[in-house]
């Protein structure tokens, strides 16, 4: 699935305008505003639900507004998806809001809207100030008959993505994104019996979601084994035992005396958080975002190339966003599928990588991972670095 992000006042970021593959691979220095960049994406989709409590959880609106604007000007996100790029144009789903200051802890929307363009004829749902508007437009002509209500009874910071998923031709709603932030000690921690099938973002249910693919004996678990397989010298199955309300997570390895457990605390940190990543990539639901911060954190440099045949995999049926410095998953990335984080002069800029640093790679002169190391990676329209000059990365 392929997205297309537009923000505007985004915490470090004054505008982006760029265009996510299903893969992506988004490129820059530490403190550049990566995180920042995948944060708008995670908004949009918690905004859908809460949106107070999403602000909150940021800090209040005064931390996710870029510093030092006016209170006139909104941060606003707008996210359009497609099953194809070339369907960006034409048939596709788009999330736009806006977000202005009431003081310095309270917030209000400024405007919002939902448009689906899907088979040609779409709906369109407009927020303006306290009335929300749906209105039925043939795609490409006059809007045919606004149907409007008023938002009086409902809290100033509700979204209407909440009516948007109740709305047939706006299903799906907003397309979901997600960021996995594995903690490893509540991975090995004992897990109480759930049914939760997907794993949590900080994957304390790993137990739950294995024992379930087995038992469905599909080919997500044989995916898992397999992957796990090439990562876990002589590894046999991997398996899940109950006692009491409690599951158990154990490795089952080959040793010269026959076949040895060991409970997954005995697990390194690297293997364990490679199993995290490969379950929620080869469990992750049609049209997700999935993203992915530096994965290759803690594991071998092998480890990082099974990571990113299976993240790739798994874009196929949605779209994976990775944050990575990792010289296995840039060389193994084509071109396109890169996206450049700079900081420079107190704004992030986010965009395609320059046309002459493609040629670079296209003639086989240098690998990415070569030319990070040889000069700063730029973005299309930006003119070479010159040395010792302000904002210069080094």
């Amino acid at each position: 699935m392929w997205r297309r992000v537009s923000l505007r006042n985004y915490r470090s970021i004054e505008k982006a305008d760029v265009v996510l593959a299903p893969f992506t691979v988004l490129v820059g220095a530490n403190g550049s505003g990566k995180s920042n960049f995948a944060d708008a994406l995670l908004l949009a989709t918690e905004i859908s639900f809460d949106a107070e409590a999403a602000i909150k959880r940021r800090g209040g609106i005064a931390s996710i507004r870029r510093w030092g604007i006016p209170n006139t000007e909104e941060t606003s996100v707008t996210i359009r998806w497609a099953d194809s790029g070339s369907d960006l144009d034409r048939e596709f789903v788009e999330q736009f809001f806006s977000l202005l200051p009431d003081s310095a802890t309270e917030w209000r929307f400024g405007s919002e809207w939902i448009l689906s363009t899907k088979g040609g004829r779409g709906q369109l749902l407009v927020r303006e100030d306290k009335d929300l508007e749906e209105l039925v437009p043939r795609f490409g002509e006059e809007l045919i008959g606004p149907r409007g209500m008023s938002l009086d009874g409902f809290v100033p910071t509700t979204s209407i993505s909440l009516f948007a998923r109740q709305s047939k031709p706006l299903t799906p709603s907003p397309s979901a994104s997600r960021r996995l932030q594995l903690d490893l000690s509540k991975m090995r921690a004992p897990h109480l019996v759930s049914s939760r099938t997907e794993l949590e973002e900080d994957g304390s249910n790993l137990a739950g979601v294995l024992r379930r693919l087995k038992a469905e004996g599909g080919v997500a678990f044989e995916g898992v084994l397999l992957s796990m397989r090439r990562l876990v010298p002589e590894l046999v199955d991997l398996s899940v035992f109950e006692a009491g309300q409690f599951l158990f997570v154990e490795f089952v390895q080959r040793q010269s005396g026959g076949d040895a457990r060991f409970g997954i605390r005995e697990m390194s940190d690297g293997a364990l958080r490679a199993l995290g990543i490969i379950v929620a990539a080869r469990t992750m639901p049609p049209g997700r975002c999935l993203i992915i911060e530096e994965p290759e954190v803690s594991v071998h440099p092998a480890a990082a190339a099974v990571l990113y045949e299976v993240l790739k995999e798994a874009s196929a049926q949605g779209a994976v966003l990775v944050t990575t410095h990792s010289p296995e998953f840039l060389d193994a990335s084509r071109d396109e599928e890169i996206l450049v984080c700079r900081y420079r002069n107190g704004l992030t800029r986010v965009g395609p990588l320059a046309n002459a640093q493609r040629e670079v790679l296209n003639e086989g002169l240098f690998s990415l991972s070569e030319l990070i190391r040889s000069e700063p990676l730029r973005i299309e329209g930006e003119p070479p670095d010159v040395i010792g000059s302000p904002g210069t990365e080094s």
